[in-house]
């Protein structure tokens, strides 16, 4: 749950542009060009940069943006707009649950016309300008976060790693205790369950002793929701407390799932620790170590969207405890009262000993084993009783189960709109202006191939795009950093092959179609194969005319000066492309005069008289024969 409120540094577009600071940004010919890396791996805008610790705690814009929904159901119209008052006071409520000393400009949060309602665009505005709370972190709660939540930092996936590795370990060993040809290797297996057990009673008992110093704000996002605006069957919590004490904080924090299994998962070493003196029967309480192997699960909410699925579902049976609690009883019940009418009429037969044994026999019906035979009557009639009532039985959970998936996958959804809006509006912040020919998939293109010199005796050329900004009006100039794939530059592993380019557009002031001086120019490369005794050359082919030879120019680089994974060119390896591109006139239909009009009418009508006189002919010389 922390990782939603973890300190926010986003990366980069779709084509992700990366700034260097040996390249400001800048979009003229007295400056330093622009450092445009082309790529096709899209980025989260919403990922937030790991640190190696987290040391300050800071609402993300994705948390901002789940607090101003729940206002838009509360308190919101069909726009979108919520009243400014309320907004401030459930921030100033926020930050009384982390930390009631720190003080809140709550006016720049606001509507920018002043007025009494704001949208979310107001809330994102002044969050851009850096006014989003900043809460410094105690040496408690830096630690428990690490240990809690591994996206925090990289200390935290350092810790879980570790962790994971030794719950592998743990399940691992005791299998092979079950294996014979092991059994030397007891007291080694021993030793090292010693050790994993040792590591679960350390990682349990620092984030119990740091949790008491860390409000529950700071590890549970439904908590920080429900006390913000609490609404529905939460309005009752809008009294309670905003700050807590060490013991309520220790007692939330203990009776959560997953940590009572973790305490569950360590309670068999920490008994036989305790009670080494005491000989107890303690062996059948180690498999509860199994059970830490469900913290392993929490990893995947970081690998694909299937782990929402799961999710889903987790959600889904614990909203239908009850109607599953409900179903048990119904089981046991009827059980036991078919259970005993069998005992009395087939413990002849079927040798029942007693009712119990009657009564699980029953209860197998019920999960899908088959019945055997029966003798009387009244045994067929429970035993039909049971085929019918199993399957109304379990209408009631099934439908349960069904509309609480249902409540979740909206929820889910729900968040992942709002996720989405937040990369977007991620992108569009990040985004430089005057750029968006950069990620445009209709700007004209240029195509890129690079290979070794022809003494190498190798052609295998690796190919790359770029997109030109040839369809601008005002000069641009940047530095264009290609990925090659393919061919002889591309590793067998490892980063992609890149080639460098200097861009240089110069427009020629005339409107409409392309037309001005078009300058690229190669300088370096990067992540290329072969040994420094390889020298590449680059064929470029951009478009100078719309139609005809010059619509793939092609253009040459001299040999690179020299090879290795950074290749570099000289000066001279650069060319201006002459782009001109004109409209194609389509030939106009010829427009008749009034002569030519008179003309055309007059030999119709030729025609047509010939045509007659040519059928009188005919007709005379029938009346003649």
């Amino acid at each position: 749950q922390a990782a939603l409120l973890k300190p926010c540094a986003f990366k980069s577009f779709k084509l992700k542009l990366h700034w260097r600071s040996s390249r400001p940004s800048m979009q003229s010919h007295s400056a330093q060009p622009q450092y445009i890396r082309m790529e096709t791996a899209q980025a989260k805008a919403s990922s937030p940069a790991r640190p190696c610790l987290m040391r300050t705690f800071e609402l993300s814009p994705f948390f901002m943006r789940r607090m101003f929904r729940r206002l838009e159901k509360y308190q919101g119209d069909s726009q979108g707009n919520v009243p400014v008052m309320l907004y401030r006071r459930c921030l100033r409520r926020l930050m009384d649950m982390l930390d009631p000393e720190m003080s809140l400009d709550t006016e720049v949060f606001g509507d920018r016309g002043h007025g009494m309602s704001m949208k979310w665009d107001d809330v994102r505005r002044a969050i851009d300008k850096g006014h989003s709370p900043k809460i410094p972190l105690s040496c408690a709660q830096q630690v428990f976060v690490a240990m809690d939540d591994f996206q925090t930092s990289w200390v935290g996936v350092g810790w879980y790693t570790i962790v994971n590795i030794a719950i592998a370990v743990n399940i691992a060993i005791i299998v092979a205790q079950s294996l014979p040809a092991y059994d030397a290797w007891q007291d080694e297996f021993s030793t090292a369950l010693s050790w994993c057990a040792a590591l679960f009673v350390v990682d349990y008992v620092t984030k119990a002793f740091c949790v008491v110093w860390c409000p529950i704000a700071l590890f549970d996002e439904v908590w920080i929701l429900d006390h913000i605006l609490p609404i529905g069957e939460r309005q009752s919590l809008v009294g309670d407390s905003l700050s807590t004490t060490k013991w309520q904080r220790f007692c939330y924090w203990a009776t959560t799932a997953t940590n009572v299994i973790d305490l569950l998962s360590i309670m068999p070493n920490v008994l036989s620790w305790v009670m080494s003196g005491i000989h107890l029967p303690l062996s059948g309480l180690r498999i509860l170590r199994l059970l830490r192997v469900i913290r392993i699960l929490r990893a995947f909410k970081a690998v694909g969207t299937w782990v929402t699925t799961l999710q889903v579902l987790g959600e889904a049976f614990f909203s239908s405890l009850g109607a599953i609690f409900v179903l048990v009883i119904y089981i046991l019940l009827f059980s036991t009262v078919a259970g005993a009418v069998l005992y009395q009429q087939e413990k002849a037969v079927n040798g029942f000993s007693d009712v119990p044994e009657a009564v699980i026999f029953v209860s197998e019906q019920f999960t899908g084993k088959s019945a055997s035979v029966t003798t009387s009557l009244l045994s067929a009639i429970v035993l039909a009783n049971v085929g019918l009532f199993k399957v109304i039985i379990f209408l009631l959970p099934i439908n349960k189960l069904k509309q609480a998936s249902q409540a979740s996958e909206k929820r889910f959804a729900e968040l992942d709109d709002m996720r989405r809006q937040i990369d977007r509006e991620n992108d569009s912040r990040l985004r430089p202006k005057g750029l968006d020919w950069a990620s445009d998939f209709q700007c004209p293109v240029v195509r890129v191939r690079v290979y070794e010199d022809a003494s190498s005796g190798q052609f295998v050329a690796s190919t790359g795009s770029l997109n030109v900004p040839i369809m601008e009006s005002t000069p641009i100039e940047a530095t264009l950093a290609v990925p090659l794939h393919g061919g002889r530059a591309q590793r067998a592993w490892g980063a992609r092959a890149e080639v460098e380019i200097v861009l240089t557009w110069s427009p020629s002031g005339q409107a409409g179609l392309p037309c001005g001086d078009l300058e690229l120019a190669i300088t370096g490369g990067s992540n290329f194969a072969g040994s420094s005794t390889c020298h590449w050359r680059v064929h470029i082919e951009a478009p100078e005319t719309l139609y005809g030879a010059r619509a793939s120019a092609g253009w040459q680089s001299p040999a690179s000066l020299c090879g290795g994974p950074r290749p570099e060119w000289g000066g001279d390896a650069k060319h201006t492309f002459r782009v001109q591109w004109e409209r194609q006139e389509t030939p106009q239909a010829h427009r008749e005069t009034d002569e030519e009009r008179f003309r055309k009418q007059v030999l119709e009508l030729l025609r047509q008289q010939a045509s007659q006189i040519s059928e009188l002919q005919e007709q005379v010389s029938k009346l003649k024969r």
